[in-house]
């Protein structure tokens, strides 16, 4: 039979921590956020936020789109600024990992027009997909048989099938001149079907991401893709194989 396909995304996420929101002159009021999210909701590409709140301490903008069917959960995409952090989430986005990268560029590139004595000095990034083993039907079985060997013991120790098998690991990649940790963690998801991958990366970024390089972002989020998309799913599918 053939091999696992490519990976249905169903979460994305890019957060990023700043340096300079207390500098002189910078202004963080209810304005500046609101044209904040004016100028994200302009073509091209507008993100079509259309829920506002803000605090001292706290701004949030979202779209909900609505709700997946058998208890999914909410479709949203949320801009999100706390502590010093800007977040960016896409929750059961129907949207590539491409479409993501040149959406958290937009909100970059536009939050230095408002904000330009900020700069971005770490950055974390998390890729959440599903797959589906082609040979085995209950990726409980496929993860906890196949994979980590321990499928007598746990049917010798629980009365029934655990609710979810899986496993973590962390690696490291050089990246320009800094490390890349990469969280990987692989489980079974609630359909008893499909495995559940996610990516977590996290890096300080230096130099720091500024007004004149945005894209610089992208990097990090491309390893993290690349390594769900490449090592990630070629680990599942040498397993993948026979009955």
């Amino acid at each position: 039979m053939g091999m696992i396909q490519s990976p249905t995304y169903i979460h994305f996420r890019s957060q990023w921590q700043l340096l300079g929101p207390d500098s002189p002159g910078q202004s963080f009021d209810r304005r500046c956020f609101q044209d904040l999210m004016n100028a994200l909701n302009e073509p091209p590409e507008p993100i079509d936020f259309d829920d506002f709140s803000y605090r001292s301490d706290r701004c949030e903008m979202v779209k909900i789109r609505g709700t997946r069917p058998k208890g999914g959960g909410a479709e949203f995409t949320k801009l999100i600024y706390l502590n010093d952090q800007l977040t960016l989430v896409e929750e059961w986005a129907d949207i590539t990992a491409d479409e993501f990268k040149d959406k958290f560029v937009k909100v970059l590139a536009n939050w230095f027009k408002f904000f330009p004595n900020t700069a971005i000095i770490a950055q974390n990034c998390c890729l959440r997909a599903l797959v589906q083993p082609m040979n085995v039907t209950d990726s409980r079985q496929f993860l906890g048989d196949k994979i980590l060997k321990i499928g007598e013991p746990i049917q010798n120790t629980f009365e029934t099938m655990p609710f979810k098998v899986g496993f973590t690991v962390t690696v490291l990649r050089p990246i320009q001149n800094y490390q890349l940790v990469i969280d990987t963690t692989i489980n079974s998801w609630r359909d008893n079907r499909s495995v559940w991958v996610q990516v977590n990366g996290s890096s300080p970024i230096a130099p720091p991401i500024n007004a004149t390089n945005p894209e610089t972002a992208k990097v990090p989020f491309e390893h993290c893709k690349n390594f769900l998309e490449t090592e990630a799913i070629r680990f599942l599918n040498e397993f993948d194989k026979g009955a």
